[in-house]
């Protein structure tokens, strides 16, 4: 699953719901992302299939709700889990779900009928121990990122003892696309048997998919509009519904852009599908965003609002501007406990690459404005089988170089779980100033 976890307000954001950021604040923070292979299913759905889409339209997942609804989510599936009948039906749904997740592996990483079913059931069981972790035997309150890392250097190893360093790669290599192949899934599902996607249409309609989640992806504004300064007064009304309002313009946004975005796809589809197929897919989106449109209608009616999407976007806050600056960016890294620490003088916006410790790779680009807050994006990469291979996941490190009375700042911090041949716990802290 993929988290948003921030340093200062709320613990987990779900990454793929963007009606959910991260809480404003007036304390520098870091926004982490991390990464796992693995999806929670509803115990309550007979589908086994996750509540959540690629739109964010379906907010109201499994994946975390608060309050009584948590608890009783949490009971329930303790209680399925304690009981022998129950928890062999609620295995059985997570090993039918995460056949259909993993729908196409054997032919993409190259294994053969049996060591594909040896892989799912290591998944399964897998997932049934991070269920049992999560629920029977809950963690402390305060998170041990090195714990994390230790449990998924576990997963690793038992995945490559199956599979071996090469496919193990390749494996990693289908999960980053798991999301855009769940979509392709319920598209080809729409067809009738004699126009169903051939194996090559299918990677070719995910590919496609995957760049424009890519492109969508880098085009997302700052994570500035998520820490504006509300005072040191606020209360916690008002930072929720600074996120909900902050949640509602991502929506919109988001919605307005797979207005232009949905028929590009289409227009390069048209390369490869049928115009039957071609046909459909136009209609399966037009649905997607229809579903958008009426959840983002019953947000703004909730709010009190005129329902209807305004045709201009709405501006979270005033953007800050990019400045033209020499900077010195200070990053410590301390991967699984060991420390490391770089200093480079860049241009404003240039990356720079280094080399931390257990092995891991990582890339800095920092991003000034001209409010004194700079953002330092990190990307992570190990050398595998076959060269160098970014890891899903990655950082962003949001600091205040200045506080607004003109004194220095400190630098913002934060941690995460990389997982790559191994688990990797990396907390990070940024300084930066203007040469």
């Amino acid at each position: 699953m993929n988290l948003l976890l921030c340093s200062v307000a709320i613990p987990t954001i779900a990454a793929e719901s963007p009606q959910t950021p991260p809480t404003a604040t007036h304390a520098p923070l870091t926004i982490v992302q991390h990464s796992d292979v693995f999806r929670a299913v509803d115990p309550g759905a007979s589908t086994g299939e996750p509540a959540l889409d690629e739109q964010g339209a379906k907010t109201q997942s499994r994946f975390f709700v608060i309050g009584d609804e948590a608890n009783e989510f949490s009971r329930r599936l303790k209680e399925r889990l304690s009981d022998p009948e129950q928890r062999a039906e609620f295995r059985a749904e997570q090993r039918a779900a995460l056949v259909t997740q993993n729908a196409g592996v054997g032919r993409l990483v190259g294994l053969d009928p049996v060591m594909e079913q040896k892989l799912i059931e290591l998944l399964t069981d897998q997932q049934m121990e991070q269920f049992e972790q999560m629920h029977v035997r809950p963690r402390p309150t305060v998170s041990d990122l090195q714990q994390y890392a230790d449990e998924a250097t576990q997963r690793m190893n038992a995945l490559r003892e199956l599979l071996g360093d090469e496919k193990l790669e390749r494996f990693q290599d289908f999960e980053l696309s798991q999301g855009e192949r769940r979509w392709v899934n319920r598209f080809s599902a729409r067809l009738a048997p004699a126009h169903k996607l051939r194996p090559d249409q299918e990677d070719r309609l995910i590919a496609l998919k995957h760049e424009q989640s890519r492109m969508s992806f880098a085009a997302i504004e700052s994570w500035r509009a998520f820490r504006r300064p509300l005072g040191p007064q606020t209360s916690l009304e008002d930072m929720q519904r600074e996120t909900q309002r902050q949640s509602r313009i991502a929506n919109e946004n988001s919605w307005r852009k797979r207005q232009v975005e949905n028929p590009l796809l289409e227009q390069k589809a048209a390369a490869f599908l049928t115009p039957v197929q071609l046909a459909e897919l136009s209609k399966y989106q037009a649905e997607e965003q229809d579903t958008t449109r009426r959840f983002i209608e019953a947000v703004r009616a909730d709010a009190g609002m005129d329902p209807n999407i305004p045709a201009q976007p709405e501006a979270a806050e005033e953007r800050p501007k990019l400045i033209e600056a020499q900077l010195q960016i200070e990053v410590s890294l301390t991967v699984n406990r060991e420390p490391t620490t770089v200093t480079r003088s860049v241009r404003n916006g240039e990356s720079f690459t280094f080399e931390a410790a257990q092995g891991l790779i990582a890339e800095a680009t920092p991003t000034m404005y001209d409010d004194d807050w700079v953002d330092v994006h990190l990307t992570y990469y190990e050398e595998g089988a076959n060269g160098r291979r970014r890891l899903s996941g990655g950082s962003i490190s949001a600091a205040q170089v200045r506080q607004p009375d003109g004194s220095l700042a400190t630098g913002g911090s934060g941690g995460t779980v990389i997982t790559g041949r191994k688990g990797y716990a990396v907390e990070t802290k940024v300084n930066a100033k203007v040469l």
